[in-house]
């Protein structure tokens, strides 16, 4: 920044003025005062002399530096220039990663290297190299902050899209339950049963129906229907999702987990889609589909039964819960 003043002799005791230029983007400072001659043993008394206490977090270090550099633009004798500005140091707990405290120093020094051709004679060098510096840290915490957007959106989508399947498992044993508390039971005593659970009456139902029938399921799953759910959980999806449920057969109780007929999956996407099938010896296999993803599940099983054709195997064994709606 220049500073203007007259160069032609002027009669004694004339004082010019010093008038300090504007910075486009830089806060204006005062203009600087002119420092009348004094005895060199009586110097002119410092206008910024001390460092600025260390500041806290919310308070910016730019416009501290900023000020102090005004201090240094106008001054006109040594004395009058500032101690070296300290920049503010925050607590770990005040930064929002604590090895930042640790690379400091090392920061410190490579700023060194960084301003060492970096000639400074007015604030505005200071202001053009702070462009710099700042929109590259600006940047990154623009990015920071969107990758801390796009994972929170990821994980709020993900929680969503596990309470849809969890839901949906909730009716899905409920269906298996009441198809196990029908097999075993008339149709008036399963009907009695179910009045109990519907009435509250879950601990009296559990003991009239004995092992192997879990009343509690059913219970949770009163009054729905496991088409409409997943008519339900496909509407609502926003992408694609699964679960899997399986029961114990009444006449087999060591049956694994994987027998044939007795696991099933319920595979979703957006659009109303999706698919029931059932695990057999040669993997899932659709038996159900919803009328948007019906041709998908026919194609799917037509290549099923291809390949269990060329390996000469029999119609795969898919259980009695879910009638196979597939039958080509």
């Amino acid at each position: 920044m220049k500073v203007q003043s007259q160069t032609k002799s002027q009669p004694a005791g004339y004082n010019p003025t010093v008038t300090v230029l504007d910075v486009p983007g830089v806060t204006a400072n005062k203009p600087a005062e002119v420092v009348q001659p004094q005895d060199k043993a009586t110097p002119a008394p410092s206008t910024f002399n001390k460092a600025p206490e260390t500041l806290s977090a919310g308070r910016g270090a730019a416009q501290t530096a900023f000020a102090y550099a005004g201090t240094v633009q106008a001054a006109e004798a040594i004395a009058e220039l500032p101690t070296l500005l300290k920049p503010i140091r925050y607590t770990d707990d005040e930064l929002s990663w604590r090895y930042r405290s640790s690379t400091r120093s090392r920061v410190a020094l490579e700023l060194k290297g960084f301003t060492r051709d970096w000639q400074v004679h007015s604030p505005a060098d200071i202001d053009d190299l702070l462009g710099m510096l700042t929109a590259e840290l600006v940047n990154k915490y623009n990015h920071a902050k969107r990758d801390g957007i796009q994972t929170a959106e990821h994980q709020r989508r993900t929680a969503a899209a596990a309470k849809l399947a969890a839901d949906y498992q909730v009716v899905a044993n409920g269906h298996i339950q009441r198809h196990l508390l029908n097999k075993k039971f008339s149709g008036a005593e399963a009907q009695e049963l179910l009045n109990m659970v519907a009435d509250g009456k879950t601990q009296f139902a559990r003991q009239m129906a004995g092992d192997g029938i879990d009343i509690p399921a059913i219970h949770a799953a009163l009054g729905t229907d496991y088409r409409t759910a997943a008519d339900a959980w496909a509407e609502q999806a926003t992408a694609s999702g699964h679960c899997s449920f399986s029961y114990t057969p009444l006449e087999n109780p060591e049956a694994p987990v994987s027998a044939s007929g007795t696991s099933f999956n319920m595979s979703v996407q957006p659009g109303g889609k999706w698919i029931l099938s059932v695990w057999t010896d040669s993997g899932w296999y659709p038996v159900q589909a919803s009328p948007a993803a019906r041709a998908a599940a026919l194609q799917e099983r037509a290549e099923i039964d291809r390949m269990r054709n060329i390996q000469a195997r029999m119609k795969p064994y898919i259980g009695e819960v879910f009638a196979d709606e597939l039958q080509y």
